[in-house]
Protein backbone atom coordinates (compact mmCIF):
# COMPACT_ATOMS: atom_id res chain seq x y z
CA UNK A 1 0.00 0.00 0.00
CA UNK A 2 1.43 3.95 -0.62
CA UNK A 3 1.62 6.70 2.44
CA UNK A 4 -1.36 8.21 1.21
CA UNK A 5 -3.46 4.91 0.91
CA UNK A 6 -2.22 4.09 4.09
CA UNK A 7 -3.40 7.61 5.70
CA UNK A 8 -6.93 7.51 4.30
CA UNK A 9 -7.26 4.40 5.80
CA UNK A 10 -6.26 4.93 9.25
CA UNK A 11 -6.13 8.67 10.19
CA UNK A 12 -9.09 11.17 10.42
CA UNK A 13 -9.50 13.47 7.21
CA UNK A 14 -9.47 16.42 9.63
CA UNK A 15 -5.33 15.89 9.89
CA UNK A 16 -4.26 15.72 6.30
CA UNK A 17 -5.05 16.41 2.85
CA UNK A 18 -3.87 14.77 -0.24
CA UNK A 19 -2.18 17.53 -3.03
CA UNK A 20 -2.34 16.44 -6.64
CA UNK A 21 -1.06 19.13 -9.13
CA UNK A 22 -1.32 21.69 -7.48
CA UNK A 23 -0.08 25.17 -8.24
CA UNK A 24 0.16 26.10 -4.66
CA UNK A 25 -0.27 25.46 -1.47
CA UNK A 26 -1.70 27.39 1.02
CA UNK A 27 -0.91 27.29 4.93
CA UNK A 28 -2.93 29.00 7.42
CA UNK A 29 -2.65 30.29 10.96
CA UNK A 30 -5.47 30.81 12.82
CA UNK A 31 -4.13 32.26 16.42
CA UNK A 32 -3.94 35.25 16.84
CA UNK A 33 -4.29 37.46 13.90
CA UNK A 34 -4.83 34.78 11.11
CA UNK A 35 -2.58 34.81 7.91
CA UNK A 36 -1.50 33.07 4.94
CA UNK A 37 1.67 31.65 3.56
CA UNK A 38 1.76 30.38 0.10
CA UNK A 39 3.74 28.06 -1.47
CA UNK A 40 3.85 27.88 -5.42
CA UNK A 41 4.76 24.53 -6.80
CA UNK A 42 6.99 24.33 -9.93
CA UNK A 43 6.23 21.12 -11.28
CA UNK A 44 3.38 20.60 -13.32
CA UNK A 45 3.05 16.88 -12.27
CA UNK A 46 2.83 17.11 -8.02
CA UNK A 47 1.66 14.85 -5.88
CA UNK A 48 1.73 15.89 -1.64
CA UNK A 49 0.70 14.73 1.76
CA UNK A 50 -0.03 17.34 3.66
CA UNK A 51 -0.48 16.88 7.34
CA UNK A 52 -2.69 19.97 9.70
CA UNK A 53 -4.16 20.46 12.20
CA UNK A 54 -1.58 18.55 14.31
CA UNK A 55 -1.85 20.66 17.66
CA UNK A 56 -5.99 19.52 17.05
CA UNK A 57 -4.93 16.35 16.80
CA UNK A 58 -2.97 16.31 20.20
CA UNK A 59 -5.49 18.20 22.11
CA UNK A 60 -8.95 16.67 20.68
CA UNK A 61 -7.90 12.76 20.24
CA UNK A 62 -4.95 12.52 22.49
CA UNK A 63 -7.04 12.23 25.74
CA UNK A 64 -4.55 9.76 27.28
CA UNK A 65 -1.73 12.40 27.27
CA UNK A 66 -1.67 14.47 31.00
CA UNK A 67 0.47 17.07 29.36
CA UNK A 68 0.94 17.92 25.73
CA UNK A 69 4.26 17.65 23.59
CA UNK A 70 5.38 20.04 21.01
CA UNK A 71 4.33 19.94 18.23
CA UNK A 72 5.02 21.94 14.47
CA UNK A 73 2.59 23.26 12.78
CA UNK A 74 2.80 21.71 9.11
CA UNK A 75 4.31 18.45 7.54
CA UNK A 76 4.30 18.25 3.74
CA UNK A 77 5.24 15.18 2.22
CA UNK A 78 6.47 15.67 -1.69
CA UNK A 79 5.44 11.66 -2.69
CA UNK A 80 6.96 12.24 -6.35
CA UNK A 81 10.74 14.07 -5.06
CA UNK A 82 10.72 12.41 -2.02
CA UNK A 83 11.12 15.64 0.11
CA UNK A 84 9.39 15.95 3.67
CA UNK A 85 9.05 19.68 4.76
CA UNK A 86 8.42 20.31 8.86
CA UNK A 87 7.12 23.37 9.03
CA UNK A 88 6.38 26.02 11.78
CA UNK A 89 4.68 29.50 10.95
CA UNK A 90 5.46 32.82 13.39
CA UNK A 91 4.16 36.06 12.75
CA UNK A 92 6.65 37.38 15.69
CA UNK A 93 9.89 36.50 16.31
CA UNK A 94 10.73 33.66 18.03
CA UNK A 95 13.67 32.28 19.83
CA UNK A 96 15.43 29.76 17.85
CA UNK A 97 15.79 27.16 20.75
CA UNK A 98 11.65 27.08 21.01
CA UNK A 99 11.91 26.61 17.18
CA UNK A 100 14.42 24.29 17.17
CA UNK A 101 12.38 22.03 20.00
CA UNK A 102 9.11 22.26 17.71
CA UNK A 103 10.58 21.32 13.96
CA UNK A 104 11.93 18.81 16.22
CA UNK A 105 8.95 17.53 17.36
CA UNK A 106 7.78 17.93 14.07
CA UNK A 107 9.83 15.16 12.94
CA UNK A 108 8.25 13.06 15.79
CA UNK A 109 4.74 14.13 14.98
CA UNK A 110 5.70 12.12 11.52
CA UNK A 111 7.04 9.02 12.95
CA UNK A 112 4.09 8.56 15.24
CA UNK A 113 1.77 9.15 12.35
CA UNK A 114 3.36 6.89 10.28
CA UNK A 115 3.56 4.29 12.53
CA UNK A 116 -0.03 4.67 13.57
CA UNK A 117 -1.26 4.59 9.49
CA UNK A 118 1.19 1.40 9.63
CA UNK A 119 3.67 2.96 7.13
CA UNK A 120 7.00 1.69 6.30
CA UNK A 121 9.13 4.47 8.55
CA UNK A 122 12.37 2.89 6.94
CA UNK A 123 11.44 3.88 3.28
CA UNK A 124 10.60 7.85 4.54
CA UNK A 125 14.37 8.03 6.46
CA UNK A 126 16.37 7.78 3.44
CA UNK A 127 14.26 10.93 1.56
CA UNK A 128 15.60 14.67 2.27
CA UNK A 129 13.96 16.75 5.12
CA UNK A 130 13.93 20.32 5.40
CA UNK A 131 13.26 21.99 8.84
CA UNK A 132 11.40 25.28 7.90
CA UNK A 133 10.52 28.01 9.96
CA UNK A 134 8.54 30.64 7.67
CA UNK A 135 8.88 33.89 9.59
CA UNK A 136 5.21 35.59 7.31
CA UNK A 137 5.98 39.24 6.93
CA UNK A 138 3.12 40.79 5.07
CA UNK A 139 5.33 42.99 3.13
CA UNK A 140 8.06 41.72 1.18
CA UNK A 141 11.34 42.84 3.41
CA UNK A 142 13.50 45.31 1.12
CA UNK A 143 16.52 44.13 -1.39
CA UNK A 144 20.07 45.65 -0.69
CA UNK A 145 21.06 44.96 -4.63
CA UNK A 146 24.49 43.74 -3.33
CA UNK A 147 23.06 40.34 -1.82
CA UNK A 148 21.76 37.75 -3.57
CA UNK A 149 17.81 37.04 -4.83
CA UNK A 150 18.17 33.81 -2.19
CA UNK A 151 18.65 36.64 0.96
CA UNK A 152 15.73 35.68 2.70
CA UNK A 153 16.54 31.88 2.57
CA UNK A 154 18.97 30.61 4.97
CA UNK A 155 20.47 28.42 7.53
CA UNK A 156 19.77 29.54 10.92
CA UNK A 157 21.25 26.75 12.63
CA UNK A 158 23.10 23.61 12.75
CA UNK A 159 22.92 21.33 15.68
CA UNK A 160 25.50 18.60 16.72
CA UNK A 161 23.54 16.02 14.30
CA UNK A 162 24.65 18.18 11.03
CA UNK A 163 20.76 18.67 10.57
CA UNK A 164 19.83 22.13 9.48
CA UNK A 165 16.73 24.29 10.32
CA UNK A 166 16.04 26.97 7.96
CA UNK A 167 14.62 30.44 8.06
CA UNK A 168 11.94 32.04 5.06
CA UNK A 169 10.63 35.39 5.45
CA UNK A 170 7.64 36.53 3.82
CA UNK A 171 4.36 35.76 2.80
CA UNK A 172 4.66 33.63 -0.40
CA UNK A 173 7.81 30.92 -1.74
CA UNK A 174 8.41 28.74 -4.46
CA UNK A 175 8.65 25.24 -2.66
CA UNK A 176 12.12 24.50 -5.01
CA UNK A 177 13.27 27.70 -3.33
CA UNK A 178 13.17 26.42 0.11
CA UNK A 179 14.98 22.61 -0.93
CA UNK A 180 17.86 24.18 -2.73
CA UNK A 181 18.66 26.72 0.11
CA UNK A 182 22.01 24.95 2.04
Amino acid sequence: MSIESNFERFLKEDYFEILNNVKHIKLAENKGIPYEVTLRVSSRENKFLLIKNIEDLKNNDMNYIKEKPKDCDYIIIDLLKQVIFIVELKDTDTTNTELIKQLLAGEKWLDHLLFCCQCDEADLKKWDIHRVHIRYLSVRPPRNSRKSATQDFYTFEKDDKNRRFKRVKGKEFNIDDIRRTN
